[in-house]
């Protein structure tokens, strides 16, 4: 398995975690789901909360420990319906989140770059954006970060356990019987071959240039700028973030959501009909300087 996560992050969204922490993030999750500019505005804003593990699939396990998590199967879908809809100004993506899986998070990046092709999609990152999140964040218009709040972690990780020593020490001898080496070679009763290594590596080091290719793109900066000026692997403080051009901005989730409303307020309307026009990114403006 091959993770974009950062474990500092993940404790306080994983089963057997402090239980308010995991029970504040669930309601963090809630509000943040509930959360809907008035009718004043013109037009909605679409809710995607990037908040708890990044999944592949919804998991039948982190919900009935009762902790948010994103799937990234079901993000594409969700933010095509947001772009197509009429009604949704804009797309709004609070964050707090330690990574996850890399399974289909180049595709839930490039369908935020589609979205964000037709109407402005926000990231406000409110506690972290760490690996995975930002990877799929990283496509977004405009991000937002919160002052204390953090953002990086860019890179892919694999191990292997091995236990050849704790299983001796105690008697135990496995017998393993496979049709090649190669099927069982991360298996932890086995010692880690340098073949094995070696491919593990690679594994990791393209799926991290993948990671490194689509923050690029999004941010709309070369690969090397990724590799060195976006923490190489590190989470970043908010203003460190903001100078590196890992983030735009230093807010809150109210005052994006302010701002947003405000502007929607701005663009003049004609009579009362089905529908609301669609607001242009450069309508929204830059975000003001923390």
């Amino acid at each position: 398995m091959y993770w974009a996560i950062d474990m500092d992050c993940a404790g306080c969204y994983l089963p057997g975690a402090n239980a308010t922490a995991v029970e504040a993030a669930s309601a963090q999750a809630a509000a943040i789901s509930t959360v809907r500019p008035n009718d004043e505005a013109a037009g909605g804003i679409g809710i995607v909360p990037i908040v708890g593990p990044v999944m592949n699939r919804r998991s039948a396990l982190l919900t009935e420990f009762g902790v948010p998590h994103v799937s990234t199967m079901e993000l594409p879908g969700k933010l095509n319906h947001l772009a197509n809809d009429d009604s949704i100004s804009a797309i709004l993506m609070p964050v707090d989140s330690p990574g996850g899986m890399v399974f289909n998070l180049p595709e839930a990046h490039k369908a935020i770059m589609a979205a964000r092709a037709k109407k402005p999609v926000i990231a406000v990152v409110i506690g972290a954006a760490a690996s995975a999140a930002y990877w799929i964040i990283s496509a977004c218009s405009e991000i937002v970060i919160s002052e204390a709040a953090m953002a990086g972690s860019i890179g892919v990780v694999t191990y292997h356990d091995d236990l050849t020593k704790m299983l001796a020490e105690r008697g135990i001898n496995t017998t393993i019987i496979a049709t090649s080496p190669e099927k069982v070679e991360r298996w932890p009763e086995k010692e880690l071959s340098d073949d094995a290594r070696a491919h593990m590596q690679g594994e990791v080091d393209a799926l991290g240039a993948m990671f490194i290719r689509d923050v690029a793109k999004g941010r709309g900066v070369d690969a090397a700028a990724v590799r060195e000026n976006f923490g190489k692997g590190r989470m970043m403080l908010s203003a460190p973030a903001k100078a590196a051009g890992m983030v735009d901005s230093i807010g809150t989730i109210d005052s994006t959501l302010s701002r947003l409303m405000k502007t929607s307020a701005r663009v003049k309307r004609g009579p009362a009909r089905a529908g609301s026009r669609r607001l242009s990114a450069a309508a929204f403006g830059a975000a003001p300087a923390a």
